[in-house]
C-alpha cells in the first residue's frame, strides 16, 4: 500500500510541479560516474563495458541502501513524504511534454531540438524537427514515465532508481557506433531487458488514449521493424493512431541510417501533427492516475 501511495502522489507531483531545479538530480551523479569510468578505463570491449555496468549498478544499490536506511530511521509520515519527492524526480512526463512544446513554439527550433535527441540536428528541415519531436516524446513515454513507474510499483525506490541507472547507461554508452560497439553492449542489453514489458504497456496506453483502431498484429509488424526491441512500440503506436509515417532515413554521427517507417501516414510531418500527438499528455496522465487510484482502493479494501 505504501509503495502504491508513493507512486500515486509522486506522479501527481511530477504532473503539477515537474522538475525541482534547486536540487541536483540523482541521475547527474550516475552520469558523472559513467563519464569518469569511461575517461579512466575505456576500452572498446564487452568485458570493460560489463565492468562499467556492474560497478554502476553496484554503487547505485549501495546509495539506495544508505538512503533507505536513513528513511527508515525517520518518522513514518516524513519518510513517505521524502520518498514521494524523490520518486517524482525520476518521472519526467511534465518535463518531456514541455520540452517538446518549447521546440515547436521556438523561433529557433533547431537549437532547441539538439538538447532532446542524439541524432544530428545541424541540417534538419522542419519535417525532421517535427519527426524528432514526436519520436522523442512517444519513446520517452516509456523510458521516462511508464518504465520507471512500473519498477517503482513493483520494487519501490530501489526498483525505480536501479532502472534509471540502467537507462542512463544505455543513453550514454549504448550506441551502435565505432566507439561503443562493444563497450556499450552490456548497458544496452540490460536496458532492452528491463524495458520490454513497459514498452508494450506504453503502446497500449497510447492506443487507449488516442482511441486507436488498428490491430495488435499491425502494431507488432511496424514495431518489430525498429532495431530496438522496445523503442518501436510506443513510436509505432502513435504513428498508427495519428496516421503518421515516423522513422525513415535519419542522420546519426554524420551518416544516414535508413530506418524502417513506423506508421501509415503521409509526408512531410507538420507542426499540427506534433500538437496532435501532444494531446496524449493529459489523457495518459488520467488513465495512469485512475488506474493507480483503483489499485490503491482495491488494496485498501482487502486489508
Amino acid at each position: 500500500m505504501n509503495t502504491a501511495l508513493i507512486a500515486f502522489f509522486a506522479y501527481i507531483v511530477d504532473k503539477f510541479v515537474g522538475e525541482f531545479t534547486v536540487i541536483t538530480h540523482p541521475v547527474i551523479f550516475i552520469g558523472r560516474y559513467i563519464s569518469w569510468f569511461e575517461k579512466k578505463f575505456y576500452k572498446n570491449t564487452f568485458q570493460r563495458g560489463l565492468v562499467l555496468a556492474v560497478s554502476t549498478l553496484g554503487l547505485t544499490y549501495v546509495a539506495i541502501w544508505l538512503l533507505e536506511t536513513l528513511l527508515s530511521s525517520l518518522p513514518h509520515g516524513i519518510s513517505i513524504f521524502i520518498s514521494i519527492v524523490i520518486a517524482s524526480m525520476f518521472l519526467a512526463h511534465h518535463m518531456l511534454y514541455h520540452s517538446v512544446l518549447d521546440v515547436i513554439n521556438s523561433s529557433v527550433p533547431k537549437e532547441k531540438i539538439k538538447y532532446l535527441v542524439s541524432r544530428d540536428t545541424e541540417d534538419m528541415d522542419d519535417h525532421e524537427i517535427y519527426k524528432a519531436c514526436i519520436e522523442t516524446y512517444t519513446e520517452n513515454i516509456n523510458d521516462g514515465v511508464i518504465a520507471p513507474l512500473f519498477y517503482l510499483l513493483l520494487f519501490g525506490l530501489k526498483g525505480l532508481i536501479i532502472f534509471k541507472a540502467i537507462s542512463t547507461l544505455d543513453s550514454m554508452v549504448g550506441y551502435k557506433n565505432e566507439r561503443y560497439s562493444h563497450f556499450g553492449t552490456a548497458g544496452a542489453r540490460l536496458d532492452d531487458i528491463v524495458g520490454w514489458i513497459p514498452a508494450r504497456i506504453s503502446a497500449l496506453l497510447i492506443y487507449l488514449a488516442a482511441k486507436g483502431s488498428y490491430s495488435f498484429n499491425t502494431l507488432k509488424k511496424y514495431a518489430s521493424g525498429h532495431e530496438s526491441p522496445n523503442s518501436g512500440w510506443p513510436i509505432a503506436a502513435a504513428g498508427l493512431a495519428f496516421h503518421l509515417k515516423l522513422g525513415g532515413p535519419t542522420r546519426y554521427f554524420g551518416a544516414i541510417k535508413n530506418k524502417p517507417y513506423l506508421g501509415d501516414g503521409s509526408l512531410p510531418l507538420t507542426q499540427q501533427d506534433v500538437c496532435n500527438v501532444l494531446t496524449l499528455h493529459s489523457k495518459i496522465d488520467y488513465i495512469v492516475l485512475g488506474s493507480m487510484a483503483a489499485m490503491i482502493t482495491f488494496l485498501w479494501l482487502i486489508q
